[in-house]
């Protein structure tokens, strides 16, 4: 293949030879001017010459010619192979640019891809922390309810306190009888029980029956001995009930004892304290409406902004508090996840270098910064005066990428490099 040295070589040789060829023209001119007289002898030699001279000049002047065609062709080769290398130049830079754009596009994903690992890290911890306040949430339930049950046990109890134990007129596994019913039941089954004997078991008994059965009757005297000593029994058993650490308990679940009055009233304190710090979830129409409830732990979620909060201080808060004051003063937390009721929004005309930017929203937002940095320079994103992302430039055009990063309430944050592009979701 010829090089465009070779090129430029031959076509400063085809210059040359028509220099040559422009002096060899005009040679005939200047013979011709000669005083031949004093040629004679030389006068047919120099004929010859000029015919040999004219057959070399049509010659060259073939030569030129031919020369010039192949200088023309040379110089229409030479404009399109021009032309292709400068295309090819062209499209060289553009594969490089490409190449570049490729390459800062790969780092900018890798980028938010690494932000948003980040956040789901964060949103898998609240979840976690959301799902042991459910379970504790439930727990707390259960025991409402099992304090509900004890309760209608109470009032069942609370009933017998006040009305007594004593009940002669019914049946009952909580209360007992008075000593006269009993005493009453047993003399009216003694005297029942002597009638039957004195009208006969032949009465009850065919005859037959009654001689076959006689050796196991027991005499009159026997019956009445253990009718007394089962009076005697009762009356000790109820003595024993009356006796007041036998009938009052303050723990266990005994069917026979009854549960002090002081245990009941505890009872009642304590269910009514655990109600109170019962947490609830509460709808308030706008930022204005009164909370009604002061418990801690409370969630509100209001109509008007669509936002979640939960209460963490109720300290000078009461049922009028509206859920501004609250805010205001930081009584409560905003709750509400990242991305609910938040749009992204392009403040880079808003922003410039070197300047911190504070959330002032009750909120954590997110940030995307795309950044770059000149050749051997380092554009550095900070989070609170903590560097938390940086680009360095590594190649002679340098270097870009996205910063992406979460920043809660109050917390500030800049790029010391200038952005080409900055968006935060609020």
């Amino acid at each position: 293949m010829t090089s465009i040295h070779d090129l430029k070589l031959g076509s400063n040789t085809l210059e040359v030879l028509e220099v040559i060829l422009n002096a060899l023209e005009k040679f005939p001119e200047d013979i011709a001017r000669l005083d031949l007289s004093s040629f004679t002898a030389i006068a047919s030699n120099i004929d010859n010459l000029v015919k040999n001279a004219t057959e070399v000049q049509n010659n060259i002047s073939d030569m030129k010619t031919a020369i010039q065609n192949s200088k023309t062709e040379f110089d229409t080769n030479k404009v399109d192979f021009d032309t292709k290398y400068r295309q090819f130049g062209q499209d060289l830079v553009t594969a490089e640019a490409i190449k570049q754009t490729i390459l800062d596009t790969q780092n900018a994903i890798n980028m938010i891809k690494n932000g948003v690992d980040e956040a789901k890290t964060q949103l898998d911890t609240f979840s976690t922390k959301y799902d042991t306040f459910v379970r504790e949430y439930n727990t707390i339930m259960a025991l409402s309810a099992n304090i509900d049950s004890i309760e209608n046990l109470l009032n069942d109890l609370r009933n017998i306190l006040d009305n007594g134990v004593i009940d002669d007129n019914n049946a009952s596994t909580q209360k007992t009888y008075s000593s006269k019913k009993i005493s009453d039941d047993t003399k009216a089954l003694k005297t029942e029980l002597n009638l039957t004997l004195n009208q006969g078991l032949e009465t009850k008994l065919s005859k037959a029956e009654y001689e076959a059965d006689k050796p196991t009757f027991a005499l009159k005297t026997e019956l009445n001995n253990r009718v007394d000593e089962l009076s005697q029994s009762l009356n000790d058993g109820l003595n024993t009930k009356l006796n007041v650490s036998s009938l009052v308990s303050e723990l266990g679940s005994s069917e026979s004892l009854v549960v002090s009055q002081k245990t009941v009233s505890d009872a009642l304190a304590l269910k009514a304290g655990l109600t109170d710090l019962k947490p609830a979830n509460t709808l308030l129409a706008t930022m204005d409406t009164p909370i009604g409830i002061t418990t801690l732990g409370t969630q509100f979620y209001c109509l008007t902004n669509q936002n979640q909060y939960i209460l963490v201080d109720n300290s000078e808060v009461t049922t009028e508090t509206t859920l501004q004051s609250l805010i205001d003063n930081g009584k409560v937390i905003n709750i509400t996840p990242l991305g609910v009721g938040q749009t992204w929004q392009d403040v880079t005309s808003q922003r410039e270098a070197n300047k911190n930017y504070v959330n002032t929203t009750d909120r954590p937002i997110a940030v995307i910064i795309y950044i770059r940095a000149g050749y051997g320079t380092t554009s550095t994103v900070y989070l609170d005066d903590k560097p938390v992302a940086g680009i360095v430039g590594e190649t002679a055009r340098g270097f870009g990428g996205n910063a992406f990063l979460i920043v809660q309430p109050l917390s500030k944050y800049k790029s010391d490099g200038s952005a080409s592009a900055w968006y935060e979701l609020r």
